[in-house]
């Protein structure tokens, strides 16, 4: 927000001051007066320029008039009257004395300009209002260059003006107000008739963008904000909705271009550095997208989103340590965010200290009981360090919040082989309860092919979301290695992750099918199509499990 302190300071003024004068768009203009420390100190255009940047376009000051000496009370206040008064005379402005008060006798009544500058009496107030005083109902129609306030019912003389036309701004404070209770229909209605009204203002166009973007009208979201952005170049923030705009219409090279000029702009701007480094991020130019968020931490060292994206970031890089620093600084800002505390717990993993990650996702679901998806990463941390019962149990409470999920449900089973005193009947009877939970009925699946010859190879297929340097790598690999050309090898890989032993799987077997995020029907429709006449799983009751598509028997020989 520009201060008057601010030019006083910036250009040497010993005081300035303002009042509102009559003016056509808004009712109101807004000259301001000034006394200078020293001769030639700053000049209207120096004053200007200060304003262009740090407030919008149409607020910059309409007149700039410098004083040798202001008018003054006996305490020493400036008599901001009698500069309003000379304003009018030199602009040939004039208002209408037509008001009478209470008493009947004639006075010199300001007009109504606007509610925050009514010098009216209270019973002209309550002339204007119809009642008690409505600050929205007291604005005054205006006629140039005779100024007369002819809505007031009090005037002697008729009305000189009676238009009931909306002005512009009174359009986009409504526009604003419908967007605020989520009318965007009604929005878009009026911004399109303030714009009518006044085209060359750049904030009714970027707004409009923004409530086109809201009802997915992307292409024609794009037109405006590009519409804003030539109207005031110099505005950071209509370059900021110009970057989200192209964004969203997958010009990601404009964006980024909107997006650098912003900044270039207003450097202290945190919305663009994180739009910015999102923008590099889904681009695959995660290198960049750190240093925007280290830019961004440059300023705002204590930005808590900062400091977790770039600790992501700094994750699918492979640099642990130093996303291990940022991850630590967000737990000191919001020590009770979940996210943070699941933020840690994803690092901690990825730097083999499963200790703490389970401390870090304990406090997570402590913080939301009710979430299963921290209660899963919960009880699969202290799996993995050996607090079985405290697993089981954080297992059991994911169960009941998902009973339909067959993968939470299967991966708490996995739990019960380490829990003390656990006997195989149990396990047994536990894994009957799945069956009979999550079986369901067999998947009604095409035709399966079938061998033309009895000499055609056996197809055997391998299922599992392990095909990575993990404990499957060690005893399937070998194998596969020494099989005959009697049988084909197929593996159905369910998980994300790859590295060179999945290369290696995929090198080693007739079909490689890569099938994360696939549905578990569809998983089993692909198992029909090839074929195959064995169908080996090597998951288990884990997480991930892909068990399910064994409902569906799309084998007629299936070992589980």
């Amino acid at each position: 927000m520009l201060r008057l302190s601010d030019l006083v300071t910036r250009h040497s003024l010993t005081s300035a001051a303002v009042s509102g004068v009559p003016g056509q768009r808004v009712g109101e203009a807004v000259p301001v007066w000034i006394k200078q420390l020293k001769a030639e100190s700053a000049s209207v255009d120096h004053i200007r320029a200060f304003c262009e940047g740090q407030i919008a376009h149409y607020r910059i000051l309409a007149q700039v008039r410098f004083f040798d000496n202001f008018p003054v009370t006996l305490t020493g206040k400036i008599q901001e009257f009698v500069t309003r008064n000379a304003m009018l005379a030199e602009l040939g402005l004039h208002v209408a004395q037509t008001a009478r008060a209470h008493t009947g006798s004639p006075v010199s009544h300001p007009v109504c300009v606007s509610a925050r500058r009514c010098r009216a009496n209270s019973k002209h107030r309550r002339a204007c209002s119809g009642g008690p005083y409505d600050a929205a109902s007291c604005v005054a129609r205006w006629t140039v260059p005779s100024l007369i306030a002819d809505t007031c019912p009090m005037n002697d003389s008729p009305p000189a003006h009676t238009s009931t036309t909306i002005a512009p701004a009174q359009l986009f404070e409504r526009a604003l107000s419908a967007m605020r209770a989520n009318d965007t229909t009604a929005a878009v209605a009026l911004l399109e008739r303030a714009i009518a009204g006044e085209p060359a203002m750049a904030n009714y166009h970027s707004v409009y963008g923004v409530v086109l973007g809201r009802l997915g009208r992307l292409s024609e979201s794009a037109t405006a904000a590009r519409r804003a952005a030539e109207l005031a170049p110099k505005g950071a923030e209509f370059q900021l909705n110009l970057g989200n705009a192209e964004r969203r219409i997958g010009a990601h090279e404009a964006a980024e271009s909107a997006y650098r000029r912003a900044i270039t702009l207003r450097p202290e701007l945190v919305p663009v550095h994180m739009h910015l480094a999102r923008l590099l991020a889904e681009r695959g130019d995660i290198r960049g997208a750190v240093d925007t968020y280290r830019a961004l931490l440059v300023r705002h060292p204590d930005h808590l989103e900062a400091h977790c994206e770039l600790a992501h970031a700094l994750l699918s890089l492979g640099e642990h340590a130093q996303a291990l620093q940022h991850a630590q600084h967000g737990a000191q800002l919001a020590p009770r965010a979940a996210h943070v505390q699941t933020l840690l717990t994803t690092v901690y993993r990825a730097s083999r200290r499963h200790s703490l990650a389970a401390d870090a996702a304990t406090l997570a679901s402590a913080l939301h009981p009710a979430d299963p998806q921290l209660l899963m990463a919960s009880a699969v941390a202290q799996a993995r360090i050996g607090r079985n019962e405290q697993a089981v149990e954080s297992f059991r409470r994911c169960r009941d919040l998902q009973p339909e999920s067959a993968a939470v449900h299967s991966t708490s089973l996995a739990s019960l082989q380490y829990v003390a005193g656990m006997t195989a009947t149990e396990i047994a009877a536990q894994h009957r309860v799945w069956r009979a939970r999550h079986g369901g009925e067999r998947l009604r699946l095409g035709s399966r092919s079938r061998r033309t010859a009895r000499s055609e190879p056996l197809r055997v297929g391998f299922v599992s979301g392990y095909f990575h340097n993990q404990a499957v790598a060690y005893f399937l690999t070998p194998l596969l290695k020494a099989r005959g050309t009697d049988w084909r090898a197929y593996c159905y890989a369910g998980g994300r992750e790859s590295d060179a032993c999945t290369a290696a799987f995929a090198a080693l077997v007739d079909g490689w099918r890569p099938l994360h995020g696939q549905s578990h029907a569809t998983v089993a429709e692909r198992v029909r199509a090839d074929g195959i006449d064995v169908l080996i799983d090597l998951h288990g009751h884990t997480a991930g499990s892909l068990l399910p598509v064994f409902v569906a028997r799309p084998a007629p020989v299936q070992l589980a």
